[in-house]
């Protein structure tokens, strides 16, 4: 990033001086998450999950006995917490990080409410 313009404009350029540089191999966040975290067993894991659930539907509420929701928000959480949980900026392009996000999302708006039905009807609840 230039920061030129950016000290520029506030009127700093005579009281900063600014210095360009590599990154040593040591500090070279590419290359310390390319060395230390195995992307391709992420990928894989996401990709996985949303090839078994992109294709989902909501189930039919009123014929619906049981929650579909304990499946796809335990595998979902199995896969963020087996995973490098790195900021997209640093996924390879190809990452199938954000499909599988999408993907789970409204699997889990759909599933709520016929969990909390079943919950309501299985558990002895106080109120809040």
């Amino acid at each position: 990033m230039d920061v030129s313009a950016v000290v520029a404009g506030p009127g700093l350029s005579a009281h900063v001086k600014i210095f360009h540089a590599p990154a040593a191999e040591a500090t070279d966040i590419d290359l310390v998450i390319r060395d230390t975290q195995d992307l391709g067993s992420s990928a894989a894991r996401h990709d996985g999950f949303r090839t078994r659930w992109e294709a989902w539907r909501a189930p039919d509420p009123v014929t619906t006995r049981s929650s579909p929701r304990l499946r796809p928000v335990s595998e979902w959480l199995g896969v963020i917490r087996t995973g490098p949980r790195l900021p997209v900026r640093y996924l390879p392009p190809d990452s199938p990080a954000q499909a599988a996000e999408t993907t789970f999302h409204p699997v889990a708006a759909g599933t709520e409410a016929p969990a909390r039905r079943m919950a309501a009807d299985l558990l002895d609840t106080m109120p809040l």
